[in-house]
């Protein structure tokens, strides 16, 4: 590119940033609808009106996942594992299931939804007749989606993250939690659900190892993966611990560790042939 060509390229998009910043926080948003049932079966898990979920679910100042974040701040991976599995907001999501999840799954498939927040993806691969298992790091969201399955009579199972110490580790050994090893040990699916999940993983490549050992010969993981971008940290020191983890290396080089390739945008398999 010519130095010319790249100023304007630049002065374009300082043109189009300072646009966005300056126009969109006075353009009026129409407030963004949620499926009824959801917020029914928020309210009734909760026990709270409809009035005091919503600003959780639009994620108005104060009611953001990055106000806790921002609260308990974490600076160890043991932490960062704990605002998670303790987090008050997470819970508080609510949308249509995944239509590439949904369309995956079928009668008398086994599939997961690893991590799985608040059970869209669960509920929309049961009701297509798939076998579905449920894990997610969230203490309050298992019960959640253990309750919807329970209530809407779909064939969800939840898998408890907490995973006793493998055999040969003797009296050393510790129960951990390890939402990867407790899918792996349960093992033979046919489809992997991974929506927007891996970004928030210390070492997501480990993940993705396991959750490969946990296929069935012909089984497939279908991820959508947002991993924030290195000019997101441009102008401010990069977190240790932050809600969105850098990438420990390209998902395309995680996958073939694992023994997997692209079959397709987002999803993966063993090679065929």
């Amino acid at each position: 590119m010519a130095p010319r060509d790249e100023r304007r390229t630049l002065l374009g998009r300082l043109q189009k940033n300072i646009r966005r910043a300056v126009v969109r926080p006075f353009r009026a948003k129409p407030p963004k609808e949620f499926p009824e049932e959801d917020l029914v079966d928020l309210e009734e898990f909760t026990g709270l009106p409809r009035e005091a979920i919503l600003p959780y679910l639009r994620r108005e100042p104060g009611r953001r996942i990055s106000n806790e974040h921002g609260w308990l701040r974490p600076q160890t991976q043991a932490e960062y594992a704990w605002f998670y599995r303790g987090s008050r907001t997470y819970l508080f999501a609510a949308d249509d299931a995944w239509d590439r999840a949904v369309a995956l799954a079928g009668p008398g498939m086994k599939c997961l939804d690893f991590g799985g927040g608040g059970g869209r993806n669960s509920l929309g691969m049961a009701r297509k007749g798939a076998r579905v298992f449920y894990v997610d790091i969230g203490i309050q969201n298992a019960a959640f989606v253990a309750f919807r399955a329970r209530k809407h009579r779909q064939d969800v199972t939840v898998l408890d993250p907490v995973v006793p110490p493998l055999e040969g580790e003797g009296a050393a050994g510790r129960w951990r939690v390890d939402t990867a090893e407790a899918a792996r040990r349960e093992g033979g699916f046919d489809l992997v659900v991974c929506d927007n999940v891996l970004e928030h993983v210390p070492e997501y490549h480990r993940v993705v190892a396991k959750l490969a050992q946990a296929l069935s010969p012909t089984g497939r993981i279908l991820e959508c993966t947002p991993f924030k971008r290195p000019k997101a940290y441009l102008f401010g020191r990069v977190p240790a611990w932050d809600i969105h983890l850098p990438p420990t290396m390209p998902m395309v080089d995680a996958m073939a560790a694992a023994g997997l390739v692209r079959l397709d945008e987002g999803l993966w398999g063993r090679p065929i042939g």
